[in-house]
């Protein structure tokens, strides 16, 4: 039997994967942290992960109820049953992570989001003072205002920097 290690190699933006014989090593090859970019796609795609957790789970129950003596349309049912409890543990996990996750925000995060957020209020502020269509200004104004007062979020100052572009120039 051949064991294999799975080998990540980032550049250019782009990810190489590479299955490597166990014991040989790649010297040209960057150290990646597989732990490391195991948690950032799980992060990234967590329904994802409880969709292949639920997938890896009805193929792995179905196999043991298979080898039990019921009849398999028993052994179909418990493994729905049991791949339904796994998968909702899935989720309320994933459901703990996501909160987690919004509560740790790093203050470096914090800081980047409210300078992009002040540069924008900035550049309006600018454009108003130097004539530029003035109702449009306003309510974009207005707009980073009130997400300055909410908190607001990135897909929120994505659209406000694309409005104030168009706006600008």
């Amino acid at each position: 039997m051949l064991s294999t290690r799975l080998h990540i190699c980032e550049g250019a933006g782009t990810k190489t994967l590479t299955y490597l014989p166990r014991g040989s090593i790649d010297r040209g090859a960057p150290r990646v942290s597989s732990m490391d970019d195991i948690r950032k796609w799980l992060g990234d795609n967590k329904l994802r992960s409880v969709g292949l957790f639920w997938l890896g789970s009805c193929g792995g129950i179905l196999s043991y109820q298979l080898t039990r003596p019921i009849p398999t349309s028993v052994a179909i049912m418990h493994t729905r049953v049991y791949a339904q409890a796994a998968t909702l543990a899935a989720l309320a996990m994933a459901g703990v992570v996501d909160v987690y996750e919004h509560r740790n925000k790093t203050n470096q995060d914090l800081e980047q989001y409210n300078s992009k957020l002040s540069d924008l209020e900035q550049r309006v502020h600018e454009a108003i003072s130097k004539g530029h269509d003035t109702e449009e200004m306003h309510k974009l104004e207005t707009r980073l205002q009130n997400v300055h007062s909410s908190g607001g979020g990135q897909g929120q100052l994505k659209e406000l920097e694309k409005q104030v572009e168009k706006a600008t120039h």
